[in-house]
């Protein structure tokens, strides 16, 4: 395979600089969402805590704020790593955009390489950044409040992740994260409008199969007397671990034939 540093690095540049609107878009609405949602989450709490005399020590200011805002900005910086993934080639959306990409003097790996780069690296930095940025305007409110109360968002939501036990059921929740995550990755190759719907849809679809095979096959091991923390449920798990990890690997390598097949005109991009 033809890769080249400096190709990479030029082809890099040249991204930023005919993207940097969509760039900076991307990045004002995960950063300005997350302090949002931080915010709102907060007056919410605030105006339970003015009309609970009851206990002000443990009152829902400090639960309601702590737990609530860290299950919104988890499922909104989940939505917007998946929405990163399924922008992965966005300069393939217009048919100027997809001439423009196969006419640069670079290689189809350097290319899919650096878009790739931008979803998995910048995508997951950016949405940290955006929690902790989120987890300072909540500190800042709470410190001009209630300061009793103050806390850190993003250490409870580690603290949660690490408490999660055993071992195995951590990587099997990330390892199946980045599994969604390779799938809007291979969307974005094959329909470079509408994909994050469309395969949205379709995973939609598959996780009710799934969870049906999945309940049916539950049923017939408690029927036999296994139970999931055993033995034998371990090795499910690692089953599981292992063939997400296989699927994703396989949903990135068919991404990449997609991409190296891109047109600028074709069935599903007209």
């Amino acid at each position: 395979m033809d890769f080249n540093k400096e190709r990479f690095l030029n082809f890099g540049k040249f991204d930023f600089t005919i993207n940097k609107s969509f760039y900076y878009t991307m990045s004002l609405t995960t950063i300005f969402g997350a302090v949002g949602i931080s915010t709102v989450c907060f007056m919410f709490s605030w105006l339970i805590y003015k009309h609970d005399y009851s206990d002000h020590t443990d009152s829902a200011l400090y639960f309601a704020n702590k737990t609530g805002t860290g299950v919104l900005l988890s499922i909104f910086l989940s939505i917007m790593l998946y929405i990163f993934a399924g922008c992965t080639f966005h300069n393939l959306r217009n048919k100027q955009g997809r001439i423009t990409e196969l006419t640069l003097p670079a290689s189809n790996l350097e290319k899919f390489s650096w878009h790739l780069c931008i979803s998995v690296l910048g995508g997951p930095a950016l949405c940290f950044l955006a929690l902790l940025f989120a987890d300072l305007a909540n500190a800042i409110l709470t410190l001009v409040t209630y300061p009793e109360a103050l806390h850190s968002i993003t250490a409870m939501l580690f603290q949660n992740l690490a408490d999660i036990t055993p071992i195995q059921l951590t990587v099997l929740i990330l390892s199946y994260g980045f599994l969604i995550f390779t799938c809007y990755v291979l969307g974005n190759s094959i329909k470079y409008k509408y994909n994050i719907v469309i395969t949205y849809i379709i995973l939609q679809i598959l996780f009710v199969i799934l969870c049906f095979f999945s309940l049916s096959s539950a049923y017939m091991l408690e029927g036999s007397g296994i139970h999931y923390m055993d033995s034998t449920g371990n090795i499910i798990i690692i089953v599981t671990i292992v063939t997400q990890t296989i699927l994703s690997v396989l949903c990135l390598w068919a991404s990449y034939r997609f991409y190296t097949k891109a047109q600028i005109t074709s069935r599903c991009n007209k």
